[in-house]
């Protein structure tokens, strides 16, 4: 690797359009260990504590304006402490804070290198205000490159190493080539920026937490580009982004020691994508190393769901319609509706009638009337009588291409519904399935709320699923689950393509089952699962399903009572015209 200094580096190597933000910021450098303008400078020997030489040329750094931080080739101890938080919740964490208009810079990720010791990380509590570790917080401007960073804790517990959580409305920070061995950390945490650059950089974490943790508050306009992943358990959760483009990255999980019996690691998998919008996850390399054999519902190499949204779920038939209102009667909707709406975007999707595939956001309810208002107006007013279904979309505008998953329990998994998704010329080897899934299942919300879900426009195409060891099926699902007591009326997938997939199964036995939702292996696009009964015939539920030039490599004998569901008439078995 090159070695870059001080005068060498350039933001135009970040490659983004708003580097040149960063120009003033890097023509002002402050070096350690020898700036003049510092009465304090770094040893840089790796014993010696450099804390207060760092936070001074830090400091340097924000009070001429901005500037770059220079660490030239050596090892910097900082100590950066947690401290439980305290009676008058006053904040009592020591983090290494870096204000906006900073930027640190090494000569390179493995000879410029930060080792970050939080001496006393049990005593930190999920209140930021307790945190230590390098602190990002409320600042914008900001980035680090040609460094290195290895977080250090004789605690068990982890404790916060590199974020800015709590924040809201910053803009353009970047990590580019950055080495950062997190150990028993906590995931690298940001929320709440515009404009985020992640590239070739390497991450790697051992507790129980994957690498990056985004979107408690949603970022926009996120780049994950050229990194190495690694960790035991958790995921990379990019959850509520909005502009996001993942490409061209490693991310492997070493599950060696989960023990999910015994409750030892959290869910884990590879990437979660969960309520984020207009996404990009290209070309990526997923891999579970030793992943444990009973890891089946869990393990997924990219992934969306709805598990945290409280929905204002439901499901009903039109009485009455304006230009921009939606009314039932027969609806319940009160305070839990109303505040569910107020809170979420929450959407209503027609899936029968006229204007199937018609859907707008809710921007409020009346409870007395129970009347919809919507945020824009219907482009086909749908008639009375027809079927809707309230939920949140889990992931929109989302294309995940080119992948490559390599022996991940699960594979492209997006449960929850899905708008306008497509999944193609992806690879799965031994990596199970790509399943689209919506759901009908009763809850314990209030005001008789039920999770109705349709998945609309989307597409899976050119996808390659095989088996090559027989632990896994190779799979494709169009999987409609039903778990309430009546019927699967309430969700629906309309509008779906599925063309040109191949399922290469394993060919040492093609009659194998498996406890799985499809139980043999084969391309499925009317799958009904659950134990409810169908009330509706199976064309209500998959409407406008394309079906086309999908094959199996070998023959699968299916057992008795179980169908390759190809054969069921709710296809259409050809591509769509436009």
């Amino acid at each position: 690797m090159s070695v870059v200094t001080a005068t060498s580096w350039s933001p135009a190597s970040l490659a983004v359009p708003w580097a040149s933000d960063f120009t003033s910021i890097a023509a002002n450098q402050i070096n350690v260990k020898t700036d003049p303008r510092l009465t304090v400078k770094a040893v840089g020997d790796g014993a010696t504590d450099d804390t207060a030489a760092v936070a001074a040329a830090i400091a340097l750094a924000s009070s001429t304006g901005g500037g770059t931080v220079y660490f030239p080739a050596s090892s910097y101890s900082i100590s950066a402490p947690s401290e439980p938080s305290s009676a008058s919740n006053a904040y009592t964490g020591i983090p290494l804070i870096i204000p906006s208009r900073v930027i640190l810079l090494g000569d390179s990720p493995t000879t410029s290198v930060l080792l970050v010791n939080n001496p006393n990380g049990a005593d930190e509590t999920d209140w930021t205000g307790t945190w230590g570790g390098i602190d990002f917080q409320g600042a914008s401007l900001v980035g680090m490159s040609n460094i290195g960073l290895t977080f250090m804790t004789a605690s068990s517990t982890p404790a916060a190493a590199l974020w800015n959580r709590g924040s809201n409305g910053v803009s353009e920070i970047f990590f580019d080539n950055v080495n950062i061995q997190l150990n028993n950390s906590r995931s690298i945490w940001i929320n709440g920026t515009n404009d985020l650059l992640i590239s070739n950089s390497t991450a790697s974490i051992t507790s129980n937490a994957g690498p990056l943790y985004f979107g408690e508050v949603s970022n926009s306009n996120v780049s994950i580009l050229g990194n190495s992943f690694t960790y035991n358990f958790g995921r990379v959760h990019l959850l509520n982004e909005n502009g996001l483009l993942v490409q061209g990255n490693s991310i492997i999980r070493n599950a060696l020691g989960e023990d999910l019996q015994n409750n030892t690691a959290p869910e884990s998998g590879g990437v979660e994508l969960s309520l984020s919008q207009n996404v990009q996850f290209l070309n990526n390399t997923v891999e579970t190393l030793n992943a444990p054999s009973n890891e089946v519902n869990d393990g997924e190499a990219i992934m969306s769901q709805n598990s945290t949204i409280p929905d204002a779920l439901d499901a009903g038939t039109i009485t009455a319609v304006t230009a921009n209102t939606l009314t039932d009667t027969n609806a319940t909707w009160g305070s839990y509706t109303a505040g569910a709406i107020a809170t979420y975007p929450e959407i209503v999707v027609i899936y029968s009638g006229s204007a199937i595939g018609e859907w707008r956001t809710i921007q409020s309810v009346n409870p007395s009337t129970q009347t919809l208002t919507l945020t824009q107006p219907w482009s086909t007013t749908p008639p009375v009588g027809s079927s809707y279904a309230l939920f949140v979309w889990t992931l929109s505008n989302a294309t995940i291409e080119g992948n490559t998953l390599i022996s991940n329990p699960n594979g492209i998994v997006l449960w929850d519904s899905c708008f306008n998704c497509t999944v193609q010329n992806n690879t799965l080897t031994n990596s199970r399935n790509i399943i689209l899934r919506v759901v009908d299942q009763q809850t314990g919300y209030p005001e008789s709320r039920r999770v109705h879900e349709v998945a609309l426009n989307n597409a899976i195409l050119n996808n390659t699923v095989s088996d090559t060891t027989g632990a896994n099926p190779a799979q494709i699902l169009l999987d409609a689950e039903a778990f309430a007591s009546d019927s699967y009326t309430g969700m629906g997938m309309l509008n779906i393509q599925v063309g040109g997939n191949t399922i290469n199964p394993n060919p040492s036995n093609l009659s194998e089952t498996w406890a799985a939702e499809a139980s043999q292996e084969g391309i499925f696009p009317c799958f009904l699962f659950g134990p409810a009964p169908v009330k509706s015939p199976v064309t209500t539920v998959f409407q406008d399903i394309n079906y086309w030039s999908n094959s199996l490599s070998a023959p699968v004998t299916y057992v008795s009572g179980f169908l390759p569901l190809t054969t069921q008439a709710c296809v259409t078995p050809s591509a769509p015209s436009n």
